[in-house]
C-alpha cells in the first residue's frame, strides 16, 4: 500500500484563494493523502469554507483553534498528522495534480528523508514575477542525493528556505517545533531539519507555485516583531557553532545577522517602549558560544566581542565610525 501524506495546510484570511488552494490538493494523480486544514480563527470567511471542504471529501479535516499565528496552526497540524510523510502548503498557493507523485516518486526511488522540488514564483494571474535562481535548483547538473549536512547550504536560496515545496518523512518532526508567535517560522526550524535527515532528494520540477501577490514582510516597515528574524539568526549561529558546521557557513551567517541589526536601527534603541526587547535580544545573543571566534576573521571577531559584551554601546561607536 502507497505511503499516507499529511498536507498541513495553515489557514488566515484566505477566503478569496482557498478554493484553488484546496482544489489542486484534490486533483492529486497521488491519492493516498490527508489534508489538515487549520483554520487560525480567521475573521473572513475561510473557516465555514474549510468545513464545506470537509464535508465534500473524508480525506480533508480541519481544525479551528484561537487565533495564534501560523506557527502555532502548523504545530497543531503536525500533531494531528497521521501519514508517514508531511507536506506543507500555503493557503495561498497551490501544486500541480502531479506534486505528490512527483516527490513520493522521488522519495521511493532515493529512500531520502526530505525530497525538495523547484517551485514557479507568479502572481494571482499566472504571470511570473520571479526567474532567478533562488526559486530553482538549475543550476544542479541533474536531480541529486545530498547530505543533511551539504543541504545546509540551501539555506540562502529561497527555494531552501522554506517549508513548502517539500516532503518530509515523519520521523523527522517529533522533537522539531515552530516558536508559537513567532514569524519567519521557516528559519526557526529548517536548519534543524536539514541537519537531521540522513539523505535529501533536490529535484528539478516545478510542480508548486508561490503566488506573491501580498505585501512581503521584509518591505513592510521595520516594526519589533522583525526582530524574530535576529532571534531565528541568533539561534542558527548557535546551532551551526555547537555542531561544527563548515566555516563558510558560520561566517556567512554572521554577515546575515550583523545586515539585519544594522536595519534593525530603523528603530529607535533606547525608546522606553523598545528597550526591554532589545534587551532580551542582546541577552539570547550570548547564546552563540565562544568558540566560534576560531571560525571567524578578526573583523567579525571584533564585532562579535562588541555585540555579545556591550552591544548598545558598541554599535553607537560603530555607526559614529561609518
Amino acid at each position: 500500500m502507497n505511503p499516507l501524506i499529511s498536507i498541513v495546510v495553515p489557514v488566515y484570511k484566505v477566503e478569496e484563494v482557498l478554493d484553488r488552494c484546496v482544489q489542486s490538493i484534490l486533483d492529486q494523480t497521488y491519492k493516498r493523502w490527508e489534508a489538515i486544514l487549520v483554520d487560525d480563527a480567521s475573521p473572513d470567511g475561510s473557516p465555514e469554507l474549510c468545513d464545506q471542504w470537509a464535508q465534500r471529501d473524508s480525506r480533508i479535516r480541519v481544525v479551528h483553534q484561537r487565533h495564534a499565528g501560523v506557527s502555532t496552526a502548523r504545530n497543531r497540524g503536525i500533531t494531528e498528522a497521521r501519514g508517514d510523510f508531511l507536506v506543507f502548503v500555503d493557503s495561498d498557493d497551490f501544486v500541480d495534480a502531479d506534486y505528490l507523485e512527483c516527490l513520493m516518486q522521488a522519495q521511493e526511488r532515493t529512500k531520502a528523508d526530505l525530497v525538495m522540488c523547484s517551485a514557479i514564483c507568479e502572481d494571482d494571474d499566472g504571470r511570473p514575477k520571479r526567474t532567478d535562481e533562488e526559486w530553482t535548483f538549475d543550476d544542479q547538473p541533474e536531480d541529486r542525493l545530498f547530505t543533511g549536512r551539504e543541504t545546509l547550504r540551501f539555506l540562502y536560496r529561497t527555494i531552501g528556505a522554506v517549508l513548502w515545496g517539500k516532503l518530509y518523512a515523519k520521523h523527522i518532526w517529533p522533537t522539531l517545533h515552530f516558536p508559537d508567535g513567532k514569524i519567519h517560522e521557516d528559519e526557526f526550524v529548517l536548519h534543524r531539519v536539514y541537519f537531521t535527515c540522513e539523505s535529501v532528494a533536490v529535484l528539478h520540477n516545478k510542480p508548486y507555485h508561490y503566488i506573491d501577490a501580498r505585501p512581503s514582510i521584509m518591505h513592510a516597515e521595520y516594526s519589533l516583531k522583525r526582530l524574530d528574524r535576529l532571534d531565528a539568526k541568533i539561534d542558527r549561529l548557535a546551532f551551526f557553532t555547537e555542531h561544527d558546521v563548515d566555516r563558510d557557513l558560520i561566517e556567512r551567517e554572521f554577515i546575515d545577522l550583523n545586515k539585519h541589526i544594522i536595519w534593525s536601527r530603523a528603530l529607535p534603541w533606547d525608546a522606553p517602549e523598545n528597550q526591554p526587547r532589545f534587551r532580551k535580544l542582546f541577552s539570547d545573543y550570548r547564546r552563540i558560544p565562544f568558540a566560534i571566534l576560531r571560525r571567524l576573521p578578526l573583523k567579525s571577531g571584533i564585532n562579535y566581542i562588541g555585540t555579545r559584551l556591550c552591544p548598545f554601546t558598541y554599535w553607537k561607536i560603530h555607526e559614529r565610525g561609518k
